[in-house]
């Protein structure tokens, strides 16, 4: 493998002719067939596309996966029966991966074949499914995205609003009721074309103040989500933000509040960027209902966390948490790989949101 391996880097036409030979070979193992198809795809040998059709039906996840990614390099028309028949595979990551490939090809006939992979009992095949169906557009896609809406929940109820909102500008958040009374009224002359970045900001932060529970803008529909945020010593610098009304009403002054009568602009006001990062987590603690399994790491030069694991959200926790974001304080410096490996950790997450100033 490790000679398999230095031989991905090297571009030689005479390793990819190399490979085609050996492509197949029983005597192979999986995991070694796995690179050799990958050299036949940096090489482009477009003669191997019969024989990686093959190859797909040895039951390896890993090499079925190279195979599918080799094929779409090759542009190999001939094996559209086997990327259809990687959306059945019984291992949700060959499915992710055919799901992103229908996707990258932009064409609306496939979208009857993803659609039911919405129901995909594995969560990152439902995520991909929405990432394809955005890519490719159009009204059968958001017809089916707002069916889905009803029947879904959390990261996916969250993407799915966001998509839906990507292609026709309007924003009804995870309300079904208000997607399909919209969708009912106005389907038939809606245009679907999508919108740009700048677009999707301007809107989404127009009903940020309409909307409980969002952190910086992004809504938390999540149902396990982990809130990463900085405490490095860098927090502490001073940061120009809109004023800011804590839960309760109060509103937390900062120094230098810069008021303009007469100019129509909010109040705006220095503060560290450390208070900042409370007042979003403190507004989003308050906001985010009774049921959601959360956690909160803190980071500097180590992490720590709130809870040993994730906690179910009611009365009681939610003061507990909003104590001990209060009690944030910067120091330290900014151990980023750390922090992240050890959310990623937690099989129960599914969503992180993750706060730094990069410093």
């Amino acid at each position: 493998s490790i000679l398999l391996d230095i031989s991905l880097r090297v571009k030689n036409p005479e390793i990819g002719e190399s490979a085609l030979e050996l492509l197949g070979n029983r005597r192979i193992p999986p995991h070694n067939q796995a690179y050799i198809v990958d050299l036949v795809r940096i090489h482009r040998i477009a003669s191997a596309s019969k024989k990686l059709g093959r190859l797909f039906r040895v039951n390896d996840p890993k090499l079925q996966r190279a195979v599918l990614k080799a094929l779409q390099q090759l542009e190999a028309e001939d094996q559209s029966r086997t990327f259809h028949k990687a959306l059945k595979s019984p291992h949700w990551t060959v499915r992710a991966c055919a799901v992103d490939i229908f996707g990258d090809t932009r064409d609306p006939e496939v979208v009857r074949a993803l659609v039911p992979l919405l129901k995909d009992p594995f969560l990152e095949v439902q995520v991909s499914v929405i990432q394809a169906l955005r890519k490719i557009g159009g009204r059968d896609v958001v017809e089916a995205l707002i069916k889905a809406v009803k029947k879904s929940e959390g990261r996916v109820l969250d993407d799915i609003s966001d998509t839906l909102l990507w292609l026709t500008g309007k924003d009804f958040g995870p309300n079904p009721i208000s997607w399909k009374a919209w969708w009912e009224q106005d389907g038939d002359s809606a245009e679907i074309k999508g919108i740009t970045r700048e677009e999707f900001e301007k809107i989404r932060a127009e009903s940020a103040d309409r909307t409980t529970g969002t952190y910086y803008g992004l809504r938390v529909i999540s149902r396990f989500v982990t809130f990463i945020v900085d405490i490095s010593g860098s927090m502490e610098e001073p940061y120009l933000v809109d004023s800011f009304k804590l839960p309760g009403g109060r509103i937390k002054r900062g120094t230098d509040v810069d008021d303009e009568p007469g100019s129509g602009r909010k109040k705006r006001e220095k503060v560290a960027k450390i208070e900042v990062a409370r007042r979003e987590l403190l507004r989003v603690i308050d906001g985010i209902p009774n049921g959601t399994q959360f956690n909160i790491i803190a980071f500097e030069s180590t992490f720590t966390l709130w809870r040993p694991a994730l906690v179910e959200m009611g009365d009681a926790i939610r003061q507990d948490a909003m104590d001990h974001v209060r009690g944030l304080s910067p120091r330290g410096m900014t151990n980023v790989y750390d922090t992240l490996m050890s959310a990623l950790d937690d099989p129960e997450v599914n969503t992180i949101y993750f706060l730094s100033d990069g410093a």
